[in-house]
């Protein structure tokens, strides 16, 4: 009886796949169209962020910001969270450029072996921030900019209480890494682009796959809010442009959107698997992060919605 059982839970992948193949044999043109508006929402909301940050960011490791935020930061990091400044990079560039930079800067650092498995498992758990223009330029839009700005600081916040009471209980010192050998701009703009677009192609692959998907599935589904939540769970990006769609409050909107932006959709979380499974970092660590971080982002929007509105 086990092993039938088992044979039949190993079966439900090819399962899924084959149901997947014929429905998009037969929509064809709902899978072309879904394909062009995931394209395109990609291209216009998430390349030009990613591409831009990203890019620079690799470039300013080049140009030895890394001794800088260790000369500037190490003290802050020390005494916050009981990290070193290596770490403390890790946290601000993934606050500029936007999930999943994150696991990327924590899978880099861990190679190089300038942070250790346990603070990369840490690291993972609060690591997950959206890039600030998306929210302060995509999601002001569908709601108003202060609304942006609540949903901002809650979710920033939400992830730095997380850091805070998860942190390593004691601060080992480790020792400086050394600076890299420098190399031409020519040189260094080559490896920042092979770097971006490493990320970059995962990103768009799994929004094309997700969306597409996700299409096909509620296109049998007449209820807007079911598909909106249905949208934001699998694709956090389409999730939150079918926000807009919907009759509620500013508020409500910004429930989903809170939602939909910390547990980070299934999008999110293969990208950040297929990133870190290289090094074998845990997974299991990010999903708690997401849990707890998505808790805590909905009361402390709660919070900060009745002081400020």
């Amino acid at each position: 009886m086990t092993t039938n059982f088992k044979k039949i839970v190993n079966n439900i992948p090819l399962l899924f796949l084959i149901i997947i193949f014929f429905a998009l044999l037969k929509d064809a043109d709902l899978v072309l169209k879904s394909s062009i508006n995931a394209a395109t929402l990609f291209f216009t909301k998430l390349f030009p962020c990613m591409f831009i940050f990203y890019t620079l960011q690799d470039l300013l490791l080049n140009y030895g910001i890394l001794k800088i935020f260790i000369k500037f930061f190490s003290p802050l990091s020390k005494k916050l969270f009981h990290l070193d400044a290596c770490s403390s990079y890790i946290i601000f560039m993934s606050m500029l450029t936007g999930f999943p930079s994150g696991s990327k800067y924590i899978t880099d650092f861990y190679n190089k072996k300038y942070i250790d498995r346990n603070t990369a498992n840490y690291l993972l758990t609060f690591t997950h921030f959206s890039n600030p223009l998306f929210i302060l330029g995509t999601v002001s839009v569908i709601t108003t900019k202060n609304m942006a700005l609540i949903i901002l600081l809650s979710h920033f916040l939400s992830n730095f209480v997380v850091a805070f009471f998860t942190r390593p209980k004691l601060y080992i010192e480790k020792s400086i890494p050394q600076t890299r050998e420098k190399k031409s701009l020519t040189a260094c703009l080559n490896d920042s682009f092979q770097n971006t677009f490493s990320i970059v192609k995962i990103v768009f692959c799994t929004t094309i796959f997700f969306v597409v998907i996700i299409t096909l599935f509620t296109s049998f589904i007449p209820n807007t809010y079911l598909k909106t939540i249905l949208f934001g769970l699998f694709d956090l990006t389409k999730g939150v442009t079918e926000v807009n769609k919907l009759s509620l409050t500013m508020y409500q909107k910004g429930i989903l959107i809170c939602s939909f932006i910390s547990l980070g959709g299934v999008s999110v979380h293969m990208q950040v698997q297929s990133i870190i499974a290289q090094k074998k970092l845990s997974y299991p660590a990010f999903l708690k992060g997401r849990i707890a971080s998505t808790g805590i982002n909905l009361l402390l929007y709660t919070i900060l919605c009745s002081c400020i509105l």
